[in-house]
């Protein structure tokens, strides 16, 4: 018996090969593919044997089998269990946003376990699908680790989907106290460029809507960066409304920042969050929280691989 690992179809097409090689290039990260590098890394540092994308052909009657980011490789996988058999299949937390959607693929009675990356991403699939509520399970994944000092030199003003208006009262606020800050743009970003703007940050300044786990702040609080983060309190999706305090940063506690409401108090929390970040140790709870090691045991407590 062993784990085995799927994060893409395992019949690629061109134009999916095309993608992969252009993200290398770029350096570009995504949420998916930082989970699922690093449940690897985690299981490498436990000496976990693993199979990461192999042959259907190449899975046993006794494997567990994982899959995350992609819903081709999930239906790939259930249709090849019907002919055959394994001990267990596991899924998430990237591959739907609904577990209605891509016709119920996530709700296929194949799926042992469903794996979403924080409580309140759990609490809303379970109330549109409550059948699936004994399968969910939540797990977060790690982040890169990093010795480094905080530097008192700059601000990051991290930008993913927030409205304009609030980005200029931040950067309004930023410019009439002097500060010299920084834009990272989600999506627009080289990995090791966000880590080097990380080296020299004092803080961020986080603006976004919602957050199913976050790992840009587990990256910044591993760096001992405290995060700053708009919290606007719900998560909007073709009408569909969900509500949550912490939806925009699920993970975030009083020792690695803080959150504000908006523009009304934008001003306020800033101020106090200048003048407070001394007392923050974001990377004393990251680091027993979000490193690599600790995610993967978590991960292989869940799907209870012996």
């Amino acid at each position: 018996m062993s784990l085995v690992i799927i994060n893409q179809p395992i019949k690629k097409n061109f134009l999916l090969k095309v993608k992969s090689f252009v993200k290398i290039i770029l350096q570009r990260q995504s949420g998916p593919g930082a989970v699922t590098r690093s449940l690897c890394e985690g299981l490498k540092q436990l000496k976990v044997d693993f199979k990461f994308n192999p042959p259907l052909s190449k899975i046993g009657v006794g494997d567990i089998v994982y899959v995350n980011e992609s819903a081709q490789a999930l239906r790939e996988v259930l249709t090849w269990r019907k002919k055959h058999q394994c001990k267990k299949i596991v899924a998430g937390p990237a591959i739907t946003i609904f577990p209605e959607d891509d016709n119920r693929l996530m709700m296929d009675d194949a799926i042992d376990v469903i794996l979403q990356p924080a409580i309140w991403v759990a609490r809303m699939w379970a109330s549109r699908a409550p059948r699936l509520g004994n399968k969910i399970k939540v797990w977060w994944a790690g982040a890169e680790e990093a010795d480094q000092s905080r530097k008192d030199d700059m601000l990051l003003l991290y930008i993913k989907n927030a409205p304009e208006q609030l980005t200029k009262e931040a950067v309004a606020v930023l410019k009439q106290n002097q500060t010299n800050f920084k834009i990272i743009r989600y999506g627009h970003y080289r990995q090791d460029d966000f880590y080097k703007s990380l080296s020299r940050a004092k803080g961020i300044i986080f603006l976004s809507p919602s957050e199913s786990q976050g790992l840009a702040l587990a990256e910044a609080w591993m760096r001992d960066v405290p995060t700053l983060v708009w919290s606007p309190g719900r998560w909007q999706h073709d009408g569909y409304i969900w509500r949550d305090d912490k939806i925009s940063a699920p993970y975030l506690t009083e020792d690695a920042g803080m959150f504000f409401k908006g523009v009304e108090d934008f001003v306020d929390k800033y101020k106090e969050f200048i003048a407070r970040l001394n007392e923050f140790s974001p990377r004393e709870y990251a680091g027993n929280k979000f490193n690599h090691k600790f995610c993967a045991k978590k991960f292989l407590d869940l799907i209870r691989l012996k």
